[in-house]
């Protein structure tokens, strides 16, 4: 009886090494970070609320690097983070988290049923086969077409991407744009291919996200030296340029109000501002005379 003992302890034994091996390298594959695809729409989620009907001529914007709704405490509450934000008619979000199991499947979708806004999720990243890290926007003014573009990186770095939204306003269509940059050896090439589609845009134009470039780095420096760019915040109190690395910067537009605001929904500051569309200048008549045709003889 001993000895048909010992091959079923074996085999049971092997298999269950078997089956700890093959645990092990699906949680390494799981683990890996994968660029998250590409993607392009007309509108955004209406699942958790609807645009508002009136057109605007002026709105509220406000960017956050949420931090996955973890504040200073170490507390995470995403309740906490909608009632900052809950003012504004769009939102951009940075560090924005996906869910592998559960409803609803992302921080985005959560924040947005809290402010009863429409939504998008913007993943730059898989893993453990789920969209789990990103950006996303959240807008009560319609809009009428997105696109997520991914932004060049280097193997094993954290993927980053940049979402571009045209949004309808009373005086016509803003293209904006929200992204989120490397802080380390891809910050440099990703900014440059940001910076490069902000001033391709046809004004009027943002550029918001967490870009980890202060004001004097030689990059921003450069960008803000570009005629007709204008960042909103400036120095605040409590927030000095040269230290913040969250940006709203403009194109074609007008600052009615802006700042930014420390609170304990995350260790980033909330940036704000209130827009309006810049005029176009008339042009004006000319006053000098016509030259005088050629007499004939």
């Amino acid at each position: 009886m001993k000895d048909r003992a010992r091959p079923r302890r074996s085999l049971l034994s092997w298999l269950f090494v078997l089956l700890v091996v093959v645990a092990i390298l699906v949680v390494v594959n799981g683990s890996i970070r994968r660029t998250a695809r590409p993607r392009v729409g007309d509108f955004l989620s209406t699942n958790t609320g609807t645009y508002d009907s009136h057109a605007r001529a002026s709105f509220r914007i406000a960017l956050l690097n949420a931090r996955s709704g973890r504040g200073g405490d170490g507390r995470v509450d995403l309740r906490r983070t909608a009632s900052l934000l809950q003012s504004f008619d769009v939102i951009g979000l940075n560090e924005v988290r996906g869910r592998l199991f559960g409803s609803p499947a992302n921080q985005a979708e959560e924040i947005a049923r809290l402010l009863r806004s429409p939504w998008m999720f913007a993943p730059s990243e898989r893993r453990f086969w789920h969209d789990s890290f990103g950006n996303a926007l959240l807008s009560h003014v319609p809009v009428h077409f997105y696109q997520v573009i991914n932004l060049p990186s280097t193997q094993w770095a954290g993927d980053r991407n940049v979402l571009l939204a045209k949004i309808s306003l009373e005086t016509g269509t803003l293209n904006l744009l929200i992204t989120h940059l490397d802080r380390t050896n891809d910050r440099p090439i990703q900014f440059r291919a940001v910076k490069e589609l902000f001033l391709a845009l046809e004004p009027p134009a943002i550029l918001m996200g967490d870009l980890n470039t202060t004001a004097g780095d030689v990059l921003m420096k450069e960008l803000l030296q570009t005629a007709g760019v204008s960042d909103v915040i400036g120095d605040t109190d409590g927030v000095a340029a040269k230290e913040r690395v969250d940006w709203i910067l403009i194109r074609g537009m007008e600052v009615l109000e802006a700042g930014a605001v420390e609170s304990d929904a995350s260790d980033h500051p909330m940036v704000w501002a209130h827009l309006t569309i810049a005029p176009v200048p008339l042009e004006r008549p000319s006053t000098t005379k016509p030259a005088k045709s050629p007499r004939r003889d």
